[in-house]
């Protein structure tokens, strides 16, 4: 029910001429945008909390009979079933770029910053493929939930020089073969526990493995509602940060998206909506937070203040949340996306960003500074069976961009093949 009306209250926000809209109409429209995102979240939240809950359980009946099985077997279990938004999109954009190859226009115009549309690129099958694709995929874009970043169908470059990379990188497998994989492996995984389990014990562990498939469904339809009310959101804020800049033409930098809803709906309320002097403290402060280094993953009370040491090591350690072991190139991500990429290279991202699953396409493993097992990103590399490590301190600092590594997904490890050699020469006779 709650999805429905969910669906319902987006349809009507969607479908909104907001121009015609008074101030105090705006405020109630962006708190209404606000509770629908709030509903959309709560209820991705109630089907994570139930899977978690499953996997727990799945662990504790197996460590019963084999106390030494991977503390991850519960979410390896249902590895490849496919259906959430990040490899649906990996899946479609494979098939982008088989159509792309076909079109050497529309790929020599991928990279041009002129080229911000699907309008923009030259009619042929690479357009006809990449129009499909943000139809369907048009409320995502890298970093999706800062509302201040365009989405896809209103500015698309990002997308191309993803797209542009791909077709570089010349993807050899599909993702619905990479998922497939994935389901291989958990089936063989589910088959060779159950010779140690009792009668009883297989049945329940069936169950359980089945009832976590469907939250996992469940959950990744909310992943729909979730992007799509973001996007509602922001469609909101633009209105209303168009009519600030009227007001005041002084350049506000991101304008409404510095204040909160609370600010912004009292005034709206107030017929008085002059958010000049607060929107441009709040970008001298984001400013000076952004020259900050980035925190430590734990820390007690305040972060400490300036750059954290970097101790040069041999083997970094994180938290393995896709299995496989993997071994290539670092291809740091600076900024959004690598610089270039071929088939193999190990992404270092500062988080795992769903949007990024199509990459999985290429990529032999994920390094991530950020991110726990039930992050979208980590769901993603397990659903591509591609091995990933996350809550790795300072990744970026401490590997070089070209070094080689292999990453263990099941331990949480990253080895730095360089330096692991010079050790081991080192400490021989």
């Amino acid at each position: 029910g709650l999805e429905r009306a969910i669906e319902r209250d987006a349809h009507g926000l969607e479908h909104m001429d907001l121009t015609l809209l008074p101030g105090d109409a705006m405020a109630t429209t962006l708190t209404s945008a606000q509770a629908l995102l709030e509903r959309s979240a709560e209820l991705w939240g109630k089907c994570a909390a139930g899977e978690l809950a499953h996997a727990v359980a799945i662990r504790a009946l197996i460590r019963r009979r084999l106390p030494d099985a991977d503390p991850m077997v519960g979410l390896n279990l249902t590895r490849g079933q496919g259906g959430q938004l990040s490899t649906t999109m990996a899946t479609a954009a494979g098939r982008v770029v088989t159509m792309l190859e076909q079109d050497p226009e529309a790929i020599a115009k991928l990279r041009d910053p002129e080229v911000r549309r699907i309008a923009d690129l030259p009619d042929g099958w690479g357009r006809g493929a990449l129009g499909q694709f943000v139809s369907r995929f048009g409320d995502v874009c890298f970093a999706p939930f800062e509302l201040s970043v365009p989405r896809w169908r209103e500015d698309a470059r990002d997308l191309f020089e993803m797209f542009a990379l791909l077709v570089e990188a010349k993807p050899t497998e599909t993702g619905e073969a990479l998922q497939r994989h994935a389901h291989a492996a958990a089936d063989a995984e589910l088959a060779s526990y159950e010779p140690d389990l009792s009668a009883m014990e297989r049945r329940m562990l069936r169950l359980l493995v089945d009832r976590m498939k469907d939250l996992f469904r469940h959950r990744h339809m909310i992943d729909r509602l979730l992007f799509r009310a973001l996007g509602l959101l922001r469609h909101v804020v633009l209105d209303m940060d168009r009519r600030l800049r009227r007001l005041d033409p002084i350049d506000l930098g991101k304008g409404a998206f510095h204040c909160s809803a609370e600010r912004l709906s009292k005034s709206f309320k107030s017929g008085r909506p002059e958010l000049g002097r607060v929107i441009r403290m709040r970008e001298v402060e984001r400013d000076h937070h952004a020259a900050e280094p980035a925190p430590p993953i734990t820390f007690v009370a305040s972060p400490p203040r300036g750059g954290i040491p970097i101790v040069e090591a041999g083997t970094l350690r994180g938290i393995g949340v896709s299995a496989g072991v993997a071994e290539g190139r670092v291809r740091i991500v600076e900024r959004l996306l690598p610089q270039e990429l071929e088939r193999g290279d190990i992404l270092v991202v500062t988080t795992f960003d769903p949007a990024l699953a199509p990459l999985c396409l290429v990529a032999g493993g994920v390094i991530s500074e950020a991110g726990g097992v039930l992050r979208v990103g980590a769901e993603a590399a397990r659903e591509l069976a591609v091995p990933a490590v996350m809550s790795v301190e300072s990744a970026a600092l401490k590997l070089r961009d070209g070094e080689r590594v292999r990453i263990d997904g099941t331990r949480g490890v990253v080895q730095r093949l360089a330096l692991t050699n010079r050790g081991s020469e080192s400490s021989g006779p």
